[in-house]
């Protein structure tokens, strides 16, 4: 997908406060966003898969997502960042969403995410007139690009 990619940009594992992390790169249309990606509970093949099986999802449905982030909810670290992605007609509207502590344990509860239930957490689409200020950050991406 030309106006949608995701990717490692160095696969060159760094620590810090004892996680292990890589830095990885997000492109919508001409919007990029840099990140750092754990690897204590998903390793950069756990990525890669997701990532692939995600964007191939929307050739069959009309939601999936990118998990960027995702820690060992387990071992007391909640927290998963995520792209919803919603197809909608000629479109698809991308969405950012970050779960930590009390959120992850409200939208997930004890569900473990994997690399091939995560599509399973999809909600619909936060609606236009969502109360500003709870909305989260959204694209939107033409098909006939």
């Amino acid at each position: 997908m030309k106006n949608l990619s995701i990717r490692f940009i160095d696969e060159k594992v760094k620590k810090v406060k004892g996680v292990k992390y890589v830095c990885s790169k997000i492109k919508i249309n001409d919007f990029n966003e840099r990140f750092d990606t754990p690897l204590d509970y998903w390793g950069i093949d756990d990525y890669k898969q997701q990532w692939k099986e995600g964007l191939e999802r929307l050739k069959t449905h009309d939601v999936s997502c990118l998990v960027v982030g995702i820690c060992d909810s387990k071992k007391g670290r909640k927290y998963l960042n995520w792209w919803p992605l919603y197809k909608e007609e000629d479109t698809i509207v991308v969405q950012n969403g970050v779960f930590y502590s009390d959120f992850y344990e409200e939208y997930f509860g004890d569900n473990e995410v994997t690399v091939k239930n995560c599509y399973d957490f999809i909600g619909p689409r936060i609606p236009e007139d969502f109360p500003e200020g709870l909305k989260p950050s959204e694209w939107v991406i033409s098909l006939n690009d």
